[in-house]
This record gives C-alpha cells, sequence and structure tokens, in this order.
C-alpha cells in the first residue's frame, strides 16, 4: 500500500478553539474517509506551524492513488480550516527515503 503525507501549514487557531484541536480534526478527518493514519504530529518550521498526516491508500494504478492522495488532503483541510487559518493541504508520497509533492491531477471525477 502506498503511503502519502498531507502537509499543511496553519497560521493560527480560529477562536473558541484549542490549538490541540488542529491536529485532532485533521486525522479525524483522514479517518472518516476510510485511511488508515499511519502518524501524525506539528512541526514548526521556520517560525512556521505545519501539521502532518501520514496515511495509505489501496494498491491501484499511480493516477488513482495520487487522485485518492488529494482527496484525502482536501478532506483535511476543509476539517482543519473550521479550526484554524491554514494554508492549502498537500500531499506527499513516499517514495524510497524521501517525501516527493504529488501532482494534482488535471482531470478529477466530480470536478
Amino acid at each position: 500500500m502506498p503511503s502519502f503525507r498531507a502537509v499543511q501549514e496553519i497560521s493560527d487557531v480560529r477562536p473558541g478553539h484549542a490549538p490541540d484541536e488542529v491536529l485532532d480534526v485533521a486525522v479525524a478527518a483522514c479517518q472518516a474517509s476510510g485511511h488508515k493514519v499511519e502518524a501524525f504530529d506539528v512541526d514548526v518550521i521556520a517560525g512556521r506551524a505545519r501539521i502532518w498526516v501520514r496515511y495509505s491508500v489501496a494498491d491501484s494504478s499511480l493516477d488513482e492513488e495520487d487522485t485518492e492522495a488529494w482527496e484525502v488532503a482536501e478532506a483535511i483541510h476543509r476539517a482543519v480550516h473550521e479550526v484554524a487559518v491554514s494554508g492549502l493541504a498537500e500531499p506527499f508520497r513516499r517514495i524510497g527515503g524521501r517525501w516527493s509533492r504529488v501532482r494534482r491531477p488535471v482531470n478529477r471525477p466530480g470536478r
């Protein structure tokens, strides 16, 4: 099963929400989409907070896997946006020992 990581920059937590909620809703959104969460965390890079959720998708074609990875990242973005001011969640695919950005599919179903 291919492994992906959705990475999303967080600018601020919305009023009425606790910082812990940000990662909690991201993980919940990934799980609600039917994917196994392998790991998750918050990193601070160059003074900016970024959350990441690592998940796997079922084996299929490369295009189908990438499309599914984007669908999960978008579900995470929608959930996180409710509790935090955030950027786009972008998926990365694990290839060997590194993470490679997944290109956004051109012809996505339902779009």
